[in-house]
């Protein structure tokens, strides 16, 4: 009888601790549910950089811009950031304030915004400059003008300036691009240096060359001038973006 009562109490005992361990488990499980998945990032911030054209399609003019351009701060050491900061403040100086941003190999280009200018390669005035339209002249204004446009056409020239920092020596393509390819250079790139690549260092193997592509536009027609009426050292005097450089 006791022997019956001692194995109903172990029974009882160990049913207890059964349910005490389920019940525990559950009250666990429910409490600690699993953390939720982390927030996936907008796919348009994984974007890379486009790519400039490479090699550079063939220039009007060409110049190797001199290091210690970039290098007067006294810095030990340079990052991308550092030198698009450079160059960034002296195109907005000189009226620059709108470029975009590209991949090449071994570091980025900055190209500016088609601009009109006169033939000496000084930029047009106001806002005639960032217009792609051939100018007009009124017949009422200036007629011998007016007939020689009439029946020449109004020439008109433009600029565009591709400034590549890269460590590696290149050559240029066979062929200048389109007006339209050029336009287009614009609008594709991103709008700022990605903070990614602005962490990159900037060696002393890297330099920055100014590429000039210039255009006649007469009526609706635009041809490249290649080679260029200029050096490109005198586009980039008489843009001013030398100047503010090198100061």
């Amino acid at each position: 009888m006791n022997s019956f009562f001692s194995l109903k109490g172990s029974s009882f005992v160990l049913l207890m601790y059964f349910i005490l361990v389920v019940s525990g488990c559950s009250v666990k499980t429910a409490s600690s549910p699993p953390p939720p998945p982390p927030p996936s990032e907008p796919l348009y911030y994984k974007i890379a950089m486009p790519d400039f054209e490479w090699p550079p399609p063939k220039a009007s003019a060409v110049k190797v811009i001199p290091d210690d351009f970039f290098r007067k701060s006294g810095k030990d050491s340079l990052l991308f950031r550092d030198v698009d900061h450079i160059l960034s403040s002296a195109l907005d100086r000189c009226g620059y304030s709108e470029c975009s941003y590209y991949a090449v190999p071994g570091g980025f280009a900055v190209v500016t915004r088609i601009e009109q200018i006169n033939s000496d390669g000084t930029p047009k005035p106001g806002d005639s400059r960032w217009s792609v339209k051939t100018p007009s002249i009124s017949p009422f204004s200036d007629f011998p003008q007016y007939l020689e446009v009439l029946f020449k056409g109004n020439p008109g020239y433009y600029r565009v300036i591709v400034f590549i920092f890269t460590p590696y020596g290149f050559t240029q393509g066979a062929k200048g691009p389109s007006r339209e390819a050029v336009e287009g250079w614009f609008s594709k790139g991103f709008n700022v240096l990605p903070v990614e690549e602005g962490k990159q260092l900037y060696t002393k193997d890297h330099r920055c060359t100014a590429m000039i592509y210039e255009f006649k536009k007469i009526s609706r027609q635009a041809i490249q001038i290649i080679p260029g009426r200029l050096t490109g050292k005198a586009h980039l005097e008489r843009s001013r973006i030398w100047l503010l450089l090198q100061r």
